[in-house]
């Protein structure tokens, strides 16, 4: 059973002349200060990934924000691991 956080999405959206396009932008904070993503943050990041091709939206990034700072998936390394676009 996955153990859900309080994960806040933010689905943006740009609207251009000729085309439009939107992605997923997840973010959500570690009040213990570790800035690694569990395996609870990886699956959930690979499920919206997913939800996102289904419906032809782009997951752009997943950031995790403590008092010292913040880290994205992509600066772990995972991202070869979540098939994004």
């Amino acid at each position: 059973s996955l153990k859900y956080k309080k994960y806040k999405t933010i689905i943006v959206k740009s609207r251009k002349q000729k085309s439009a396009g939107c992605g997923i932008i997840l973010s959500h904070n570690h009040p213990s200060g570790n800035k690694k993503f569990s395996e609870s943050d990886i699956l959930l990041t690979k499920k919206f990934a997913e939800a996102g091709q289904v419906l032809d939206i782009l997951m752009l990034i997943h950031v995790v924000l403590t008092a010292e700072g913040y880290v994205s998936i992509a600066d772990e390394g995972l991202l070869p691991q979540i098939k994004m676009r």
